[in-house]
């Protein structure tokens, strides 16, 4: 998702994916889409003669990650939303790792205070 470069470690370094399966194992919704979402990729990898997503070298896992993200403006996409919604937990979980705030020159998380309000409901303004 977020490679490593010469100035910040990979997603994968930092355990981003373990945060994403963490949310999943608490947020009902956010579970069912993950399985959905993998399972529409394993059903493309199937389609190009593989057992499953995992299993398709680079370039054909990005074909099926770009197919997820032409549908991300569809309502109600499956593929759309798992795109959309494993894109910004993953750039939400990795820039709250202090190693990457190096090289975005901030000396602390891009939003230090988290979102303390985030599962609560709209208010009117």
């Amino acid at each position: 998702m977020l490679p490593a470069d010469e100035h910040s470690p990979g997603a994968g370094d930092l355990g981003v994916h373990l945060e994403i399966e963490a949310k999943a194992k608490t947020t009902h919704n956010y579970g069912e889409l993950l399985k959905r979402g993998m399972n529409w990729a394993d059903g493309q990898a199937i389609e190009m003669g593989k057992l499953a997503f995992a299993k398709l070298d680079a370039i054909d896992r990005v074909k099926v990650v770009m197919a997820a993200e032409t549908q991300k403006a569809v309502q109600n996409s499956v593929p759309g939303q798992f795109f959309n919604q494993t894109l910004r937990d993953g750039v939400l979980f990795y820039y709250g790792h202090e190693e990457t705030w190096q090289n975005v020159g901030f000396p602390h998380a891009l939003q230090p205070i988290g979102f303390p309000d985030h599962a609560d409901a709209p208010q009117a303004k």
